[in-house]
């Protein structure tokens, strides 16, 4: 969808605050696991957590933006 980029630039803002993130994230559980089920809800809060799989999605979504960039050029 061509979002890549946007979801690069959200995840790369969110490092600094991802204590601040993850707490308001446990604080508002309740709330959001009406709408996304619990396990769903938990990994992401536990990628927010950690800061090395923070950087792995990170790095991936580069590389996936990286392959869309070659394969429209094609």
């Amino acid at each position: 969808m061509g979002l890549g980029t946007v979801a690069i630039f959200f995840l790369e803002s969110m490092k600094p605050l991802n204590n601040v993130v993850f707490n308001a994230g446990l604080f508002s559980k309740p709330f959001v696991e009406v709408f996304l089920k619990e396990e769903i809800y938990g990994e992401i809060l536990e990628i927010i957590k950690d800061k090395d799989a923070l950087e792995y999605l990170i790095t991936k979504l580069e590389e996936l933006e990286d392959g869309m960039v070659g394969n429209r050029t094609n």
